[in-house]
């Protein structure tokens, strides 16, 4: 394994030059810590051919790491060194089978896998073997989604009852709702008015109610919003404690890439999406936030803290397009899946975070 190497610097603020630039900037007396690895362990190349549509990740307890791969439909089991110790799952609808598979959880020796296709939620041990199946909520066909490690399910609304997220347990009955709509809801995509919308440069509203809830491992939830750079944390009785808007430099970036890849699109039924985050992960109670940046420049972990705080920075700046987010904080180890190659990279990251 390649030695890692750390610089530890302070945001300056984003009207300074990307951040892979500022050792060359005193450090600020505020803002978060900002951790630079340079370094970083390939465990899955794409010349493996091993990986081609990483959708969700997560880390056992003995350090093995759980890959769902959307596209082939299964599941890698990669142990820390990157041997790839065996796959569990292949494409169709009988047992041990996926259509578009999403979530993925793991619990003791337990793996639950969201088979959105197939309408159900299949279950496993560690080793392969199959364990039965339950039912998935009829609302988890296309909303963003969060899976708990014993079988509860968050899913994304889009506005619809006047709410931004519903939570089910591992029976699929529904248990809460969590928030309220930013914009009006609508029913239907007008996808003219999205398309004018974006061509005056004004994000589409049909996209504002688009929020990813993160269940929490403290009790609660994390929402993660689509088209506006903004998270909310919940309590446990579904209350809002707070609202924060993440100021960071590369929130223009995205900005600025969503307009332009829409521009150069010419399907007037299509469009490139709005979103500032690819994945999140609790760790801690903390919330690992991974930014939805260009492929262009270095792949961007933020760390928000339970006040709302972006208490720490991860940039790997010979990392790009990372979409898909683990985090072993017990061997202090951080994993980047990329669609755009179909890679896995490993990164230790530093003490005290």
């Amino acid at each position: 394994m390649k030695a890692k190497l750390w610089r530890h610097m302070r945001t300056i603020g984003p009207a300074f030059a990307p951040l892979w630039s500022f050792a060359c900037y005193p450090p600020s007396t505020s803002g978060p810590a900002v951790t630079v690895i340079e370094e970083v362990t390939t465990l899955i190349t794409t010349a493996s051919a091993a990986l081609a549509g990483p959708a969700a990740m997560v880390v056992t307890d003995n350090g093995d790491v759980l890959l769902l791969d959307a596209m082939l439909a299964r599941i890698l089991v990669i142990s820390p060194d990157g041997t790839i110790k065996r796959t569990i799952g292949s494409e169709g609808a009988g047992p041990s089978e996926f259509r578009r598979p999403r979530g993925l959880a793991v619990h003791a020796d337990t793996i639950r896998v969201v088979d959105q296709g197939n309408g159900r939620m299949q279950l496993f041990s560690v080793t392969g073997e199959h364990l039965g199946s339950a039912p998935i909520p009829g609302g988890a066909g296309g909303g963003p989604l969060s899976l708990r490690a014993d079988g509860w399910l968050a899913v994304g609304t889009r506005g619809r009852d006047s709410t931004l997220a519903a939570y089910f347990d591992e029976t699929a009955t529904r248990r809460g709702v969590l928030g309220i709509p930013l914009v009006p809801p609508s029913a239907l995509w007008d996808f003219v008015a999205i398309k004018n919308q974006i061509a005056q440069g004004e994000v589409p509203s049909v996209l504002r109610n688009v929020a990813r809830p993160i269940f929490a491992n403290e009790g609660g939830f994390w929402l993660m919003f689509a088209a506006d750079p903004l998270i909310h944390r919940y309590r446990s009785d579904n209350e809002l404690v707070w609202a924060v808007t993440v100021e960071v430099p590369e929130v223009d970036t995205i900005m600025g890439t969503f307009f332009e890849r829409n521009r150069r699109e010419p399907n007037p039924n299509a469009f490139y999406p709005l979103s500032y985050f690819t994945d999140a992960v609790d760790v801690g109670g903390h919330l690992w936030l991974l930014l939805n940046v260009p492929d262009d420049i270095p792949s961007v972990v933020l760390v928000v803290d339970a006040a709302g705080s972006v208490a720490h920075r991860l940039v790997f700046s010979s990392v790009r397009g990372a979409s898909v987010l683990a985090v072993d904080p017990e061997r202090r180890r951080v994993y980047l899946a990329m669609r755009s190659d179909a890679t896995l990279i490993a990164a230790a990251f530093p003490e005290g975070m």
